[in-house]
């Protein structure tokens, strides 16, 4: 049982679309002539909502926003040649082992502990996350310099 009238949201909801409600809440508005007057007013405002012509600009939105955004700069920035040294340094570390050890490489990690993998993968786990959390700090400092107000 509900108390007073639904709420204008419940109210609209019930005007779009009745099977979204809560049955106790329809089973009100049928028998409210209140409810029922506002459901109907949301209704027509909807249909004349609906009838409106599309908003179109009169104007090149393009033309006004890519002369305000930052300018790409030329060459490499710091962080691309910071991962091509990195790579230069971890692919021979890495790929040296590995070559000299292809034949017996399944039992190189035979005799690790469950504890010594745990670790490693949560250390992976931690630089995966603060990667993460890097990444989407840069992607809103992106989405900042295109906010304009």
């Amino acid at each position: 049982m509900i108390n007073g009238h639904p709420s204008d949201r419940i109210l609209q909801e019930y005007a779009l679309d009745r099977s979204g409600v809560m049955a106790e809440i329809v089973t009100h508005i049928d028998a409210c002539a209140t409810c029922q007057a506002h459901v109907a007013a949301y209704r027509q405002l909807f249909t004349e909502v609906n009838r409106l012509p599309r908003p179109a600009f009169e104007f090149d939105i393009a033309s006004l926003v890519l002369p305000q955004l930052p300018a790409a700069r030329p060459g490499l920035s710091k962080d691309r040649i910071l991962v091509f040294l990195l790579a230069l340094l971890v692919i021979p570390v890495i790929g040296i082992p590995f070559y000299l050890l292809r034949r017996n490489i399944f039992y190189l990690f035979t005799d690790v502990s469950a504890l010594f993998l745990y670790m490693m993968t949560g250390a992976a786990l931690v630089i995966l996350a603060f990667k993460i959390i890097s990444m989407y700090k840069k992607f809103q400092r992106k989405l900042d310099t295109l906010n304009f107000y």
